[in-house]
């Protein structure tokens, strides 16, 4: 059997990498919305805005995914609590950048339907990254890795119950 707790010190590799994902993702969807026949990227200032609307996300969303502790530990919790919280924070990402670019009359400069379709893609991404990176955490415990040892002191119906709930949730270890 493999070393028991060989996640737990990379808990912040795992965080680290998390960010990335994110950073990449929301990255990659504003990309993919440019690639529309309404936004010519090969026009230096189109580039340069977009650019920056995407560098704002970034830094926006992580701003907000840190307030919000996002990429804290969530073992124990379900999944959806998670994405509930991501979602969050991208909505509140997504909201603070329209209000910037109201606020500074540059929203006239991207085009309508490649940011609405960046602003609903990325939540899906963001999704499916978290239940990707939870099934990669839950393969690496059922071979093994990342496993804890505790005991339940007593045998009452308290003993019991805490058995079960334990026994009922692998991602305790």
């Amino acid at each position: 059997m493999a070393s028991t707790g060989l996640l737990r010190p990379h808990q912040s590799r795992i965080s680290l990498l998390q960010r990335v994902l994110d950073a990449g993702l929301i990255l990659g969807t504003l990309y993919v919305a440019t690639l529309l026949p309404r936004v010519d990227l090969t026009q230096e200032a189109v580039r340069d805005a977009y650019s920056m609307v995407g560098l704002l996300g970034v830094l926006t969303f992580t701003f907000v995914a840190e307030m919000s502790r996002l990429y804290t530990s969530w073992r124990g919790s379900t999944i959806s609590a998670e994405i509930l919280r991501a979602i969050w924070c991208w909505s509140l990402a997504t909201l603070t950048l329209l209000v910037l670019g109201f606020a500074t009359k540059t929203s006239v400069a991207y085009s309508r339907v490649a940011i609405v379709l960046w602003c609903a893609a990325t939540p899906i991404g963001l999704s499916i990254i978290r239940i990707a990176v939870r099934q990669a955490l839950r393969a690496a415990r059922d071979r093994g890795y990342n496993k804890r040892i505790g005991a339940i002191v007593g045998s009452g119906p308290l003993a019991h119950q805490i058995n079960k709930t334990l026994l009922d949730n692998a991602s305790f270890g």
